[in-house]
């Protein structure tokens, strides 16, 4: 019976599972970079949206025009910051909420039902029904 050297087969799977990782990650010698086109506006922006109002300006604390500047063209353009802060906003809301998850809940239901058995019926012992 043979046996095989198991530190020499985990030094060749580790060996082969490199090379091939490295070679998977390889671009070529052609590669170009795509020129992409892109419009000026994005034009699938819901409209009508305002710009996010910052409650802790923080970045006016460096008073710099141009940061400003940036900060109010980010505002105006990007709406995914306006939903993202749409859905904080909804998310402390319903955190104030979560509080009364520990109480108890009480519940109420009330229903009525009222059925009479024909005289008629073949299943019924006779003298039981309703007669008509």
């Amino acid at each position: 019976m043979k046996f095989y050297d198991a530190s020499g087969m985990k030094a060749m799977l580790f060996s082969s599972a490199i090379s091939v990782a490295l070679t998977g990650c390889m671009v070529g010698p052609a590669y170009k970079k795509p020129e992409l086109t892109l419009p000026e506006q994005f034009d699938q922006a819901p409209v009508g949206q305002e710009a996010l109002s910052s409650e802790n300006a923080l970045w006016s604390a460096f008073n710099d025009p141009a940061l400003n500047a940036l900060i109010a063209r980010a505002q105006q353009q990007n709406k995914s910051v306006i939903q993202a802060a749409a859905r904080l906003q909804e998310t402390r809301a319903l955190r104030g909420l979560y509080f009364y998850s520990w109480f108890p809940t009480i519940t109420a239901a009330a229903s009525e039902e009222r059925s009479r058995a024909s005289n008629r019926d073949p299943f019924i012992p006779s003298g039981t029904g309703i007669k008509d």
